[in-house]
């Protein structure tokens, strides 16, 4: 009968293993608060962003985004993604794979992605006042 492996030596169990946390780091980490990443992030793009289409996608990506969930700080992720929404839109053949990609990882690092927002704890939003966060848009024509 062969002999069961002992345990790792411990520079290599080290190196492979999870780290273990106790209850109270797990729940210190669970109460900390995230940084604060400014006020939150404007309707109208930035001023260097000159492409109409660029400009109407940045605006649709703001809005479309989870309430309360984009802040200043995120304004160049916004504007990469704006960019190469308003390609796709224009002419999706003309993008490569690399630029699906890099879009669809930009989305989901905003949290517009099912599974990455899954992963968000946003505050609840208050349910006396409904507002319409397309409204900027103007009416549909």
């Amino acid at each position: 009968m062969p002999r069961k492996p002992g345990p790792a030596p411990q520079p290599v169990a080290r190196l492979t293993s999870v780290p273990h946390r106790s209850k109270a780091e797990l729940a210190a980490r669970a109460a900390a608060k995230p940084l604060d990443a400014g006020p939150p992030l404007s309707h109208e793009p930035p001023a260097h962003l000159q492409d109409e289409a660029a400009r109407a996608s940045y605006r649709f990506l703001v809005a479309s985004a989870p309430a309360d969930l984009l802040r200043h700080a995120d304004t160049a992720l916004v504007t990469q993604a704006a960019i190469l929404h308003a390609r796709m839109l224009a002419d999706a053949g003309g993008m490569t794979a690399t630029m699906h990609q890099h879009l669809t990882r930009l989305l989901s690092l905003l949290g517009m992605c099912p599974t990455d927002r899954a992963k968000l704890s946003l505050p609840a939003a208050p349910e006396d006042k409904p507002v319409d966060r397309l409204a900027f848009l103007g009416p549909i024509k």
